[in-house]
């Protein structure tokens, strides 16, 4: 079974991590919760969501990471040694209990992927999103495809398992940016996660999982599925990711919009003033969607 949920946010994203955190309370009252925080582009207060959801904060010693770096170094996380968490992105909203249905496959193996089966690594697909496989090749001849790709946005992992010293040559702890290969691993941690945890396994020195955990928000499944059956929390045990779509403080006009406010409804029933601080907030939302669609369309232009 997970042992803990890690959440990295950052300043601008914040807003989807009260949601997130809102969605796995609902469903999981108990489980721990733990938050990372970028400050990477500014400090923000996460008091609130702390307080109301019984929410704790890592601190993995750095507090400016960027570039999803801070999943990386979750990967090595003394208070986590040994133990099984689910490392999360923010914009991931739970649509059900779906730790169950990840338990079996997360006994079995120390890290846990969300399979992207392309047949050819090559294909245009696997490049843009994750690497060019023979620029990996050029840098590791040894490597060999695993049969898929996956987005890093959702893993179960087991810190400590990992050499830091065979990560230095293409990730080093110590040393902002961290990574120091972006020539091949240019995606970042999504590069380098889908060359390193794959070529660990290569290596026999991890048991590499997968697992279907998540779909995407503007995906066909998320599109016809029941808000209703949704809080009931029996016949979706997925996750709902809301990357490569439209995400702005006024949820309204986000994908499945109905979820993201259910959430939210959840998160301000739950902390002081809600109601009131509820409707400033998407008040304040609305303007900000207004302002910004104004700027692009009048403002832009002319400066550009």
């Amino acid at each position: 079974m997970i042992d803990a949920i890690v959440i990295v946010t950052y300043k601008h994203g914040y807003f989807l991590s009260r949601l997130c955190v809102a969605s796995i309370r609902y469903f999981y009252p108990n489980i721990d919760i733990y938050l990372v925080k970028d400050c990477l582009n500014g400090s923000f207060d996460s008091a609130e969501l702390e307080r109301a959801f019984n929410v704790k904060v890592l601190d993995l010693g750095i507090s400016k990471f960027g570039w999803s770096a801070a999943k990386v170094h979750l990967m090595f996380a003394e208070q986590f040694r040994g133990r099984k968490v689910l490392s999360l992105d923010n914009d991931i909203i739970f649509a059900g209990r779906f730790l169950e249905a990840l338990s079996e496959t997360a006994e079995q193996f120390d890290f846990v992927v969300d399979p992207d089966f392309q047949v050819d690594p090559r294909g245009a697909a696997v490049k843009r999103h994750y690497y060019d496989y023979d620029k990996v090749l050029e840098f590791d001849p040894a490597f060999q495809y695993p049969g898929y790709v996956f987005n890093g946005g959702q893993m179960v992992i087991t810190p400590g398992l990992l050499d830091k010293n065979k990560l230095k040559c293409v990730f080093d702890l110590d040393a902002f940016p961290f990574y120091n290969k972006l020539d091949v691993f240019y995606q970042y941690d999504q590069s380098l996660l889908n060359y390193f945890l794959p070529r660990q396994a290569q290596d026999g020195a991890i048991r590499l999982g997968t697992f279907p955990m998540m779909r995407w928000s503007d995906g066909e499944e998320v599109k016809s599925l029941s808000l209703d059956r949704l809080k009931e929390g029996k016949d979706y045990q997925f996750l709902i990711h809301y990357a490569g779509v439209l995400r702005v403080t006024d949820l309204s006009k986000m994908t499945r919009s109905d979820i993201l406010l259910f959430f939210e409804d959840y998160y301000y029933d739950h902390v002081p003033s809600g109601a009131f601080k509820k409707q400033y907030q998407r008040a304040l939302a609305k303007g900000d969607f207004h302002l910004r669609k104004a700027y692009r369309k009048y403002v832009k232009p002319l400066i550009s």
